[in-house]
């Protein structure tokens, strides 16, 4: 138990911790957020021929 109290008094573990968090949100929020960017972006109107 003393192990883990010293691991969360350690600056390094909580350092990493919050870029791990901020990597991991900032790639959910992108690949959640794309398709919904490039199909405002990429509105193309195909006409057939037939």
């Amino acid at each position: 138990m003393y192990e883990v109290i010293r691991g969360f008094k350690e600056p390094q573990v909580w350092l990493t911790g919050i870029g791990y968090m901020s990597l991991c949100v900032g790639l959910y929020s992108y690949s959640l957020f794309l398709p919904s960017s490039a199909s405002d972006f990429c509105r193309v109107h195909i006409r057939s021929e037939y």
